[in-house]
């Protein structure tokens, strides 16, 4: 009988040491990439929230800028408005100024045009005047005759002076003083008669006197009222 020659073979022994190696650093890896990851979108959520709140007061500074916009252009319409108003007022005032220099120049040519009638008249009544003490001193210079004898007879003479003044003197006033004279100045130069100077007749009898000449022009009644006043004055 052979006998065979059967050897038991040991069991095999697994090495891992390789395969923990490589999860060992599998695991640091994959943790290093965890840990990058984790920082990579910390920073990103960093970054976003910075972002975010310059967005935020970039949108703030906007708002204030549009508020501010909006308050400026409500004082820009305000101010437009009001220089609307102040133009318009101003327009109205230079409209009513315009219509009181057409008045006033419309008046200045009536009142120029009544200034002219009234010197044409005063220049005419002048005249008159001028004229008719023109003609009396050449009707009491042709009536020298007669004169003399009404002066004799009623005491009443006329002596002319210069600038238009005929001075009329009056006696035989009073049988008792027949050369008592009394003597009234009238000025004929002018576009009404005026007593420049007078004596014994009161003040007021020869003003009614004159006013009554202006009135009427009758210069016969005023001498015939001049001598009746001096005579009453005289008390005859």
């Amino acid at each position: 009988m052979v006998e065979a020659d059967i050897s038991v073979a040991e069991p095999a022994v697994l090495d891992f040491s390789e395969l923990n190696s490589t999860l060992d650093a599998f695991l640091k890896r994959f943790q290093e990439f965890v840990h990058s990851a984790v920082a990579e979108n910390d920073n990103r959520h960093a970054k976003a929230a910075r972002l975010r709140d310059e967005h935020e007061e970039r949108m703030r500074k906007l708002e204030q800028e549009r508020e501010a916009s909006k308050a400026a252009q409500k004082e820009l319409w305000e101010t437009v408005a009001s220089e609307r108003n102040d133009d318009a007022r101003l327009r109205a005032s230079v409209q009513a100024l315009y219509a009181q220099s057409a008045s006033l120049v419309q008046r200045t040519a009536e009142l120029q045009s009544e200034v002219s009638e009234l010197r044409a008249r005063v220049q005419s009544r002048k005249r008159q005047r001028e004229d008719q003490a023109a003609r009396l001193r050449l009707q009491i210079k042709r009536n020298a005759p007669e004169r003399e004898q009404l002066e004799q007879l009623t005491g009443c003479h006329v002596e002319p002076a210069e600038d238009g003044v005929l001075t009329f003197v009056f006696t035989l006033l009073s049988e008792s003083s027949p050369k008592r004279a009394v003597s009234v100045s009238v000025d004929v130069s002018q576009t009404r008669y005026a007593v420049t100077a007078h004596d014994t007749i009161p003040a007021p009898r020869i003003q009614a006197l004159v006013r009554t000449l202006n009135q009427t022009g009758d210069f016969y009644t005023f001498i015939i009222g001049v001598r009746k006043a001096a005579c009453e004055a005289l008390g005859t």
